[in-house]
């Protein structure tokens, strides 16, 4: 690894102020929001076009520098994190709306732009761009891309890779890969840049996408159930599914979710006779449409009361639809706020999930009463956010390590009921040793093979998903 070598060289690429040396702007950039690993970058670059990203990745294979592709930084595996000396490419400044095709329709962005402005400008169009989260308003298109992101619209719209037509990737080899597309059907033979999306950047940095977009969604209802157990709220999915058009998302929580949001920013409960009872909730929400009038949907709503349902509230009034999702919305940093805590991202069959959390609680119990346990999350496809949470005093170092006692029970369990140890935030450094819970060793051996094909020399996101 010849450091000067390469700044040298970059002097010629990138104008001054887009090389950063400075120790604590280096740091900033060197974590996600991953907890477990220490920041330890060594430079920061800000490339503003395609070509400079090729010279950096071509410079760095010739001095044998190890770069970290770097968006928003918002995810929570380890995937954006420079721990051992990389440089930092950061694609902040590569932010430009290039094309907006309305006979697509699809929208042409760089990979800095943040996910809300390119909604944004894609509502001023008159369309809608569906893959929404929390994060929305820091992340970044590429980091999207490049983690398959999801959200609370996947049960109606799929995950990003669902909407993505072409892609401009740079390979670890530093060739421009031109994946973009104005084209609806294209059958001649690999579709490698499939490759890419979900890769973490450890296969090449993408500089730019085209992504398709659709009709903005009607007017919505939001409704919130409440029911006295896990199962009855499967049941009501399956009801959900099988008799309802346009759902647009299908959350659900615990009730110590529920209270811990309630407490930590002053909300008042939905239900006040529920408040210190155990139950699950839902959130549901649905376009309008003509048949929510008729008999069809009198039915819907029959069947769902005629489960062990508690109470339950609605309205299609904007003001009062946000508050419904904040008791969603804000249980990540009610936890966040409320002492050390542990976060895991899975998803699982859905017809396992009651058997699955009835022995997860078991296994809290038996072996981590010190902790509490809070559930929620994309019931609709699967995906469940596991939080453990322990008092702000506890010891950290007792803490990691019955944390990662934790880990290895719940990916175990997870390799059983045959779900995937990362629904939504990939695998990075944080989930690497447990892979062969989610993929075989036939298929790993594969992924190997990939990285080895565009990044010989691996120096793009080096020690991500898998060691090498």
């Amino acid at each position: 690894m010849n450091l000067q070598s390469f700044l040298k060289k970059l002097q010629n690429t990138l104008d001054q102020e887009d090389i950063v040396q400075d120790p604590e702007e280096i740091k900033a950039y060197s974590l996600d929001r991953t907890k477990d690993f220490s920041s330890g970058g060594s430079l920061l670059l800000f490339p503003r076009d395609v070509s400079q990203v090729q010279e950096i990745i071509l410079y760095a294979n010739e001095d044998k520098i190890p770069l970290v592709p770097s968006g928003g930084r918002t995810g929570y595996s380890g995937g954006a994190v420079a721990s051992n000396h990389e440089v930092i490419v950061s694609l902040k400044k590569m932010n430009q709306i290039v094309e907006f095709d309305s006979t697509l329709p699809a929208i042409t962005a760089e990979a800095g732009v943040i996910t809300k402005t390119l909604q944004k400008e894609v509502e001023t169009r008159g369309y809608y761009f569906p893959i929404d989260f929390a994060s929305s308003g820091s992340s970044m298109i590429g980091g999207n891309i490049a983690t398959n992101a999801g959200g609370i619209r996947v049960i109606r719209y799929g995950p990003i890779r669902n909407w993505i037509l072409g892609l401009e990737v740079v390979t670890g080899k530093g060739e421009i890969l031109k994946f973009i597309s104005h084209l609806f059907k294209n059958n001649t033979g690999y579709d490698l840049k499939h490759c890419f999306i979900g890769s973490e950047g450890t296969l090449g940095i993408i500089t730019q996408a085209t992504l398709l977009v659709t009709k903005k969604p009607k007017d919505s209802i939001v409704y919130l159930f409440a029911f006295s157990d896990l199962k009855s709220v499967l049941i009501s999915l399956e009801i959900s599914k099988k008799v309802l058009e346009g759902i647009l998302c299908f959350e659900f929580f615990d009730s110590s979710c529920l209270r811990l949001v309630c407490n930590r920013h002053s909300l008042s409960y939905p239900f006040e006779e529920l408040k210190n009872k155990e139950c699950w909730y839902v959130l549901l929400e649905i376009e309008k449409s003509e048949y929510i009038h008729d008999d069809l949907f009198e039915n819907f709503l029959n069947e769902i009361y005629n489960t062990n349902l508690l109470n339950a509230t609605y309205s299609d009034i904007e003001s009062k639809k946000k508050e419904l999702f904040r008791y969603r919305e804000d249980i990540s940093e009610a936890v966040a706020m409320s002492g050390k805590f542990h976060k895991n991202d899975i998803s699982l069959p859905i017809k396992c999930i009651d058997d699955f959390v009835n022995e997860l609680k078991e296994i809290v119990i038996q072996n981590f009463s010190d902790f509490k346990l809070f559930l929620f999350g994309h019931l609709g496809d699967g995906n469940i956010h596991i939080n453990l949470l322990a008092d702000s005093l506890y010891d950290e170092n007792l803490f990691k390590e019955k944390i990662s006692v934790f880990d290895e029970i719940l990916y175990k369990k997870i390799f059983e009921y045959k779900g995937s140890i990362s629904a939504e935030h990939g695998i990075g450094l944080l989930k690497k040793k447990f892979l062969p819970y989610s993929k075989t060793k036939e298929e790993i051996n594969y992924m190997k093979e990939i990285k080895k094909l565009f990044d010989p020399n691996c120096i793009l996101n080096p020690g991500k998903i898998f060691d090498l």
